[in-house]
């Protein structure tokens, strides 16, 4: 057996000047991994920075052979960075998490049991019974969020507590066959991953996790508010089309 064969768990962040965020993120997810008794691998995907968080990753993967540092030029959006990850990845589960550490890595522990059970895929949720908000969102946020859902429900057919929680877990097979086929490059990518894998048959958990507002994300509501809206009819006109078949 390869070494690759061998990786339980991989871990990807991926990170758009997060150059304040990213070494306590990276540290943690160390320590809590390096305590476990099973194979993990870190992957951070440097989105196109430009405030030196590759700097931080290079550093830091020196004092660690488990950390992993994918870099490119230039920024193309979260959901490319996630799909290199993804696609990059060698373990048999998949997880992908935020830069600023908004859901902490000790989550994964229940995500891995709902997957053990039987379900292809672990979404994060803060909107079901058991979620714990630390630091809650905003209230502009929070009807946008609603809002959003309505959307996807009317133009996707689509239903889900929470879309855009950045922690969500993938059995291998499932992370190779969506993320080779998605398309959204930007923050619809996660409705586009839902809709994709409802249309592939794959079973989905969603699972409560604890969420603190940070305040440190990159989302300017109304600007992405717009541009989620236009990429869900991206995604209802590429299903037209035949791409995702």
């Amino acid at each position: 057996m390869s070494e690759a064969d061998s990786i339980y768990i991989s871990v990807i962040i991926p990170a758009y000047n997060e150059k304040a965020n990213i070494g306590p993120t990276v540290k943690e997810v160390l320590n809590y991994l390096s305590a476990k008794d099973y194979s993990y691998e870190l992957i951070v995907v440097d989105d196109g920075s430009r405030d030196g968080t590759k700097d931080v990753v290079n550093k830091l993967a020196q004092e660690n052979k488990n950390l992993k540092l994918v870099s490119y030029l230039p920024n193309r959006g979260k959901g490319y960075a996630v799909k290199r990850g993804m696609l990059g990845a060698s373990g048999k589960w998949r997880l992908f998490m935020d830069a600023d550490n908004s859901t902490k890595i000790c989550e994964v522990d229940n995500f891995l049991k709902a997957l053990e059970t039987g379900f292809d895929i672990a979404i994060g949720s803060r909107r079901i019974e058991g979620a714990k908000l630390t630091v809650p969102q905003p209230l502009h946020r929070r009807l946008l969020g609603w809002a959003y859902r309505l959307f996807c429900a009317t133009l996707l057919g689509t239903k889900a507590s929470d879309y855009n929680c950045g922690f969500k877990l993938f059995y291998k097979d499932a992370a190779q066959r969506i993320f080779s086929k998605i398309r959204m490059e930007r923050w619809s990518f996660d409705t586009e991953i839902i809709f994709f894998a409802k249309k592939l048959g794959y079973k989905i958990k969603e699972v409560p996790v604890s969420w603190e507002f940070t305040g440190t994300s990159a989302v300017r509501p109304i600007r992405d508010g717009i541009r989620s809206y236009m990429d869900l009819l991206r995604i209802r006109e590429n299903e037209r089309d035949g791409l995702y078949s």
